[in-house]
């Protein structure tokens, strides 16, 4: 019974996870979005999600950024929200971006991220945070899967045990001698 409880307990942890994080995976798989800090990086947001941003290794960082989108327009607050899962680096198309800031989306729908003071290219790129999260949660998952094996084996050996030794216990060894 245990080894099952555990299973059952790994697999509800999986689907829990996967279903109170179904939005933020499918948007952190999303496309990146790069151009010119001038023109802007043209990407699809999502309300509420949270996006990195990049500029080329040479460029300097943003002072500021706003979006323009059908749905609405105007500055978003750069922060440095999850910066610690941000890849340092980023290559895309032959250049080098490195992390400078994080913003959260207050539309949704295809938008052009601008920022001022940078004097170069731009990459804009849904914050995967999240995949890091699924990440743990599967080895969570999988140490408790692993756990519940582990117990199953024991309990089947510890059974087998028992009834050799009641078996042995019924039928003592009546031996030639006695």
């Amino acid at each position: 019974m245990l080894p099952a409880v555990l299973f059952l307990v790994a697999v509800a942890e999986l689907v829990v996870f996967v279903a109170l994080n179904y939005s933020g995976l499918r948007v952190a798989d999303d496309p990146n979005g790069t151009g010119p800090a001038a023109a802007g990086a043209q990407i699809y947001l999502v309300e509420g999600h949270h996006y990195f941003v990049y500029v080329e290794n040479t460029a300097s960082a943003p002072t500021a950024c706003a979006v323009a989108a059908i749905d609405g327009s105007g500055p978003v607050a750069l922060t440095k929200k999850n910066s610690w899962s941000a890849t340092t680096t980023q290559s895309e198309a032959g250049r080098t971006y490195r992390y400078t800031a994080s913003f959260r989306s207050q539309v949704t729908g295809t938008a052009i991220v601008n920022c001022q003071g940078v004097n170069g290219g731009l990459m804009v790129k849904p914050d995967d945070t999240v995949f890091g999260y699924f990440a743990v949660a599967f080895m969570v998952a999988g140490g408790v899967a692993l756990l519940a094996s582990i117990a199953f084996v024991i309990i089947i050996l510890r059974r087998s045990g028992a009834k050799r030794a009641a078996l042995a216990a019924s039928h003592p060894f009546q031996g030639q001698y006695g």
